[in-house]
């Protein structure tokens, strides 16, 4: 029983989030892949090493 009540408010938290952002680019948005490299960088979660290697890499 405990599992449906945390599977309902899942899903009732999903569907805001969908109905919100609609159905295009859920978690990214309308953003390139540049500024997606860039956020995660500025986020920390990304070494400059990493992000100047994928920077490249998106310039293909």
């Amino acid at each position: 029983m405990m599992g449906s009540g945390l599977l309902g408010t899942i899903l009732v938290i999903g569907s805001m989030a969908y109905l919100l952002e609609g159905p295009q680019n859920l978690f990214t948005g309308d953003k390139t892949p540049l500024e997606i490299l860039k956020a995660s960088y500025a986020r920390g979660e990304i070494s400059q090493q990493g992000y100047e290697r994928m920077r490249e890499d998106l310039r293909i």
